[in-house]
């Protein structure tokens, strides 16, 4: 079993490098390449995968707008000539 530091150094990898607009698949390749083990490989991508999502979720519960309350205020009619010389003929 992979010690915990191991890992977490795997995900800050990881992490650092998806900021950098680099492929999962390419980083687990690439650490496989350098010869990490694939399990610590593995449980380190679920948890950086996991972190990810959540982050993201998170992100997008803050971007939701609150509403806002909108008073609606009616201008009053204005009666125009011919109403007005219509009025006189009632």
């Amino acid at each position: 079993m992979e010690t915990k530091t191991y890992v977490e150094d795997i995900k800050r990898y990881l992490n650092k490098n998806l900021d950098k607009g680099y492929q999962l698949d390419d980083l687990k390749i690439q650490l496989r390449k350098n010869g990490y083990s694939q399990s610590a490989i593995s449980k380190a991508t679920e948890e950086v995968e996991k972190e990810r999502a959540r982050l993201k979720k998170e992100e997008v519960v803050e971007e939701i707008p609150k509403e806002e309350v909108v008073e609606v205020v009616e201008e009053p009619k204005k009666s125009g000539f011919f109403s007005k010389i219509g009025k006189l003929f009632k």
